[in-house]
């Protein structure tokens, strides 16, 4: 059933031992690897890749084939990403909009110059902007326990884009 007004949102994975059921219409198989949330008509569906198949049909542009947040290599969720895809699929792609367009506001321009930085400076800017972006944009304290892990990944990856700037 391909549908005119059709969007990949993200293609995402979730550990295998935490599947979550294929929404499409007659399906409700078990799926954990490259699991699809489309927009169709309006409404969020998390699919599985057979039945996202079936939802593009012959509509194959690389427009509609490409995410709207993430690869197609697929974003692994996190426990707390997980619980919100089942809870409340809206603020997870919320959550995944603040992220992307977070990462592009603090992609450094060419205008930015960091190589008088030592790596212990990039560092704690990294982390201080990392902060700061859990703080404005997902309205969480950096500082609460359970956060410190995703705050020193995203930090980073900061550190590293800025690393490749400083080059």
């Amino acid at each position: 059933m391909p549908s005119e007004d059709s969007q990949l949102i993200a293609v995402i994975e979730v550990p295998e031992d935490k599947k979550v059921l294929c929404q499409s219409e007659g399906c409700g198989r078990s799926v954990y690897k490259s699991v699809h949330i489309v927009k169709l008509n309006g409404k969020l569906q998390i699919v599985g890749s057979e039945c996202f198949k079936k939802y593009i049909g012959k509509q194959r542009s690389q427009e509609k084939l490409k995410p709207l947040y993430g690869s197609s290599d697929g974003i692994h969720l996190s426990e707390h990403e997980r619980d919100l895809l089942l809870q409340n699929t809206e603020q997870l792609i919320a959550e995944f909009e603040a992220k992307y367009n977070n990462e592009k506001a603090r992609e450094p321009s060419g205008k930015m110059d960091y190589s008088h930085l030592s790596d212990v400076e990039l560092r704690k800017l990294a982390l201080k902007i990392t902060k700061d972006d859990f703080r404005k944009n997902k309205g969480l304290n950096p500082e609460m326990p359970g956060w410190a892990g995703w705050v020193k990944s995203d930090a980073e990856t900061l550190y590293k884009q800025l690393k490749e700037k400083q080059k």
